[in-house]
């Protein structure tokens, strides 16, 4: 009989219908929104930029280098926005294409360990887990950072478990300096081999592999692929006179890495924050099926099983090193997921033929549904004012989409009942995430993308008078048609970056600012024209230096502030 693990035919039919799935539900809605906060403007702003002001190597950031993160993210959304011209498909395509070269790896390394079911049913535990289709439809960077963690985990375990394979493990090193040119955190695949190291001992592998220097070929593959970027970086910065760079390199390879982990400010959060906030809502459904598959999880492992071992090894150091930082966030968790899904895997063809398994899946099914109608019947029937208040804050009327899912929840429901509850509630993921991705974002954009707020300060102010904004987004800047001035990126505390805009305002007659209705109301008397603006699901004022309050003038200092003078960008909103 022909193995049809192997068939050719069969295997390439699989990643035709696994591209397409992923395109289904990854793609869909593309180009109807414009980047949300907080982080998609940032990079789209500085990707927009490097385009359009031909200045590639250095991240800038209106006006200031940008060294909160390595820049080759940044670098993709301005390539592809260099090839479509369009940024509201470009800024998205970088999570699109690692979400599905995060499918494909794990569908190949599941068939290649055990089979092609076992693939399969990964990549869909993988579409079916909120965390991946939510990361693969943002343009934040932790998608292109978890394609290179997956890569270099496929790598490595073709490496480790199917044979000697030291191309796979020079493609696994590489990946992990990619990794680390994207975010800092990209070495975490090396962790795979300290689990590794225990089955070899314990003689769970076989024999180790022989090789020698080829073994420590792969660190230096990895820093050889850093130092593509990071050599250049010094020696630019080395040969300019400009401190501004400096202060970019010293930020990145210090603050933002080592100062950034062991930091007391920042996304802090309680020591249970990960396990108890989480990954219950993150890895839902994965999570739900732990009772089930801790138990087949450890008789694998106590028969000896390395390939479970370490991946689940591997899981738990990488749990352990964020769970130690002060700073935590439910995005850095992303990359132990394809892992955790590989090692689920080969479970799900028999935990879903269990009825206590397809129970479990019509009450998410039911829960789904429910948390979709409940805001349409607080805010529509049991607090209506309220609905109608914070209709006008957002300016979004969400109900129609809510309902939608909610009707289509109870009919899945109720035509899927238990004996078809799995596939029942995957349908009602496809079913909200189509939703999302075709109505409920779209309709959000206006609230979300805060070009309102640009539009209608640009319409205010004259074209004679200079504009400057206090604690400002990035957002707003990405939709400016004029030069803005501001006065760094929470460079100095609120209070000070406050008092340097009153001094720049007091510099010229001609000048505006824009801030939020807090700062205004600890220096200003009046807004300009009586004119309030929404943004932010805040209130925002424009005032001018003859409103200014004694007690803040004085205080400040007006060199501090920084123009930034958008370049001509032909997909503006205004331009559409």
């Amino acid at each position: 009989m022909p193995n049809l693990q192997n068939d050719t035919g069969l295997v390439r039919r699989d990643l035709f219908f696994i591209v397409i799935a992923g395109l289904l539900l990854l793609a869909s809605g593309m180009g109807l929104r414009d980047p949300w906060p907080p982080d998609e403007p940032r990079y789209a702003l500085m990707a927009r930029d490097m385009v359009l002001n031909n200045q590639w190597f250095f991240p800038v950031r209106a006006g200031e280098y940008y060294a909160q993160k390595p820049p080759f993210f940044i670098w993709c959304i301005a390539a592809f926005y260099w090839l479509t011209g369009s940024l509201r498909i470009s800024f998205l395509l970088p999570s699109l294409t690692a979400g599905l070269v995060i499918m494909l790896t794990v569908y190949d390394l599941g068939r290649r360990i055990w089979n092609r079911e076992t693939g399969i049913a990964a990549v869909i535990l993988l579409l079916l887990t909120i965390q991946f289709p939510l990361q693969a439809k943002s343009a934040q960077i932790d998608a292109l950072l978890v394609m290179w963690t997956t890569l270099a985990l496929y790598g490595f375990a073709r490496h480790m478990f199917l044979g000697a394979n030291w191309r796979m493990y020079y493609l696994g090193a590489a990946a992990t300096g990619l990794g680390v040119i994207t975010k800092g955190v990209g070495f975490l695949p090396w962790l795979l081999f300290v689990p590794y190291a225990y089955v070899l001992k314990r003689s769970w592998a076989g024999t180790p592999i022989p090789g020698g220097w080829r073994w420590a070929l792969g660190p230096l593959i990895a820093i050889a692929t850093l130092s593509a970027w990071l050599i250049p970086m010094l020696v630019l910065v080395a040969g300019s006179s400009d401190p501004a760079l400096a202060v970019y390199r010293d930020e990145l390879l210090w603050g933002e890495t080592v100062q950034r982990y062991f930091a007391i400010e920042g996304h802090n959060q309680p020591i249970w924050y990960y396990l108890f906030e989480a990954i219950p809502w993150l890895w839902m459904p994965l999570v739900a099926l732990l009772p089930w598959l801790i138990p087949a999880w450890r008789e694998r492992i106590r028969l000896r099983d390395s390939v479970i071992f370490c991946l689940l090894g591997w899981t738990l150091l990488v749990l352990v090193f964020f769970h130690f930082s002060s700073d935590k966030r439910g995005i850095y968790l992303f990359p132990l997921l394809p892992a955790l899904a590989l090692a689920a895997a080969p479970f799900l063809a028999k935990l879903v033929k269990q009825k206590n398994i397809r129970r479990m899946a019509a009450l998410l099914t039911l829960i789904v549904t429910l948390a979709s109608l409940s805001p349409v019947i607080y805010f529509k029937l049991l607090a209506a004012e309220r609905g109608l208040e914070l209709e006008n804050i957002y300016l979004v009327r969400p109900w129609a989409p809510l309902i939608t899912l909610g009707v289509a929840g109870f009919s899945i429901f109720l035509a899927c009942r238990v004996r078809q509850a799995v596939t029942g509630f995957a349908i009602m993921m496809g079913v909200v995430w189509m939703v999302y991705s075709w109505w409920l974002g779209p309709l959000s954009n206006a609230s979300q993308n805060g070009s309102d707020l640009v539009i209608s300060a640009e319409e205010i102010v004259r074209p004679d008078q200079e504009l400057g904004v206090v604690r400002y987004k990035e957002k707003f800047l990405l939709f400016a048609t004029r030069p803005l001035t501001h006065f760094g990126y929470q460079a100095v505390p609120r209070t000070q970056e406050l008092y340097n805009a009153v001094a720049w305002l007091d510099g010229k007659p001609n000048r505006i600012l824009l801030l939020e209705e807090e700062l205004w109301k600890s220096c200003f008397s009046e807004s300009l024209e009586n004119q309030t603006l929404y943004a932010s699901r805040r209130r925002w004022h424009l005032a001018d230096s003859g409103s200014v309050l004694d007690d803040c003038r004085g205080h400040g200092d007006s060199s501090a502030a920084i123009i930034y003078d958008p370049p001509y960008w032909p997909d503006h909103p205004g331009n559409r």
